[in-house]
């Protein structure tokens, strides 16, 4: 019993220090939860700045809504099985809206469901880009949830895409002058706040644009922001209407280089199986024609007439009217057919990659009808 009696100030001791411990990690405990909770709260609030910026207008049938989104399909569906069964009259311009929409529907159900995946989209080619064959220009969108939405994931799935790149590719190639724009891992500068930073200093004509580009941080978004965000000078630069590209499991990174070269070419439609790609040549020479333009189309026809450049001049060169018995009328048709035939010539590329002028023979073997 003395010995007892004796340990029991080592006994308190110990008793006391072992209470001091628990009561010391019950208050850090409650310190932790509180600057815990304080991160969150931060971490909310920055996140939520999603709406700091500003944004175009939003769309009014909003394509997230899943019956706005179910009911453009079915007609765009029923719309494209008659292209391809040819029973539908189109011209290659209708051709070409008709794909166009399509795919940016089928983007669209892919943006509404899978949370915040890449895009693709093709750059509306040029004249040049078709004639001299120096590849298209491709814009890969690439999302990501930002540091805050990936902490508010842990407790909800209710996050956006914070962290939106972009990386321009032409014939294959990603342009080292739009590198910046990539979004890559511990680089504060991604992507999107990069295109502010520049388009605030050197580019406000693009601010419009941008405001568009706001959208892409949303989850889900209409996927008609994204087609008018890529008109900024350093994705698209304006350049007509873009075309988002379907690519289901494949790597977007991938066909976003391929298309740079080749254009949509493996996506064929009609009965004949026409790649993308030369439906929506067709359906530039079509737009140049309602514009008045040169088209190569009209060039080769006149040349084949006339069996070259060479022998239209002989006929129509106005210094060779002078001495005809035609009418004014007649001479004038005569010289502006020659002056069509010019800009032909420098305007255009032949089979050998030389001027239009299908002077040799197997050239008009292998164009002429």
């Amino acid at each position: 019993l003395l010995k007892v009696i004796r340990s029991l100030p080592k006994i308190f001791t110990a008793a006391m220090v072992f209470l001091r411990a628990v009561v010391f990690c019950l208050l850090c405990s409650v310190a932790t939860c509180a600057r815990d909770k304080m991160l969150l709260d931060k971490i909310q609030v920055e996140s939520e700045g999603i709406d700091d910026y500003d944004m175009a207008p939003e769309y009014e049938d909003v394509w997230t809504n899943d019956a706005t989104l179910s009911s453009l399909e079915d007609d765009a569906t029923s719309q494209m099985n008659d292209m391809n069964l040819g029973i539908s009259d189109l011209k290659a311009l209708d051709k070409e809206n008709l794909i166009r929409r399509s795919w940016l529907l089928e983007n669209q159900k892919k943006v509404n469901t899978e949370g915040c995946p890449s895009l693709v989209l093709w750059c509306e080619p040029s004249r040049m880009d078709f004639d001299l064959k120096i590849g298209f220009k491709s814009v890969l969108i690439t999302r990501e949830k930002g540091w805050g939405d990936k902490f508010k994931s842990l407790a909800s799935n209710n996050t956006n895409c914070g962290r939106v790149g972009f990386e321009v590719f032409q014939d294959g190639k990603l342009l080292k002058d739009e590198a910046d724009m990539k979004t890559t891992a511990f680089n504060m500068m991604y992507g999107l706040k990069y295109l502010r930073w520049i388009t605030t200093l050197f580019n406000v004509g693009d601010v419009p644009y941008l405001e568009h580009c706001e959208w892409l941080r949303r989850r889900p978004f209409d996927m008609r922001h994204a087609v008018e965000c890529v008109k900024h000078s350093k994705l698209c630069a304006s350049r007509g209407e873009a075309t988002a590209i379907p690519y289901a499991s494949q790597n977007p990174k991938e066909v976003s280089r391929e298309t740079s070269k080749h254009g949509p070419a493996s996506l064929t439609f009609g009965e004949n199986s026409k790649p993308a790609v030369e439906i929506f040549a067709e359906a530039l020479e079509e737009r140049e024609a309602a514009d008045g333009k040169v088209t190569k189309k009209t060039c080769i026809k006149l040349l084949c007439k006339y069996k070259g450049f060479k022998k239209a001049s002989l006929k129509l060169h106005p210094d060779r009217l002078i001495r005809t018995k035609l009418t004014e009328e007649e001479k004038e048709e005569k010289t502006n057919e020659f002056k069509y035939l010019v800009n032909c010539k420098d305007g255009f590329k032949g089979p050998d990659g030389a001027e239009l002028t299908l002077n040799k023979k197997e050239d008009r073997e292998s164009l002429c009808e």
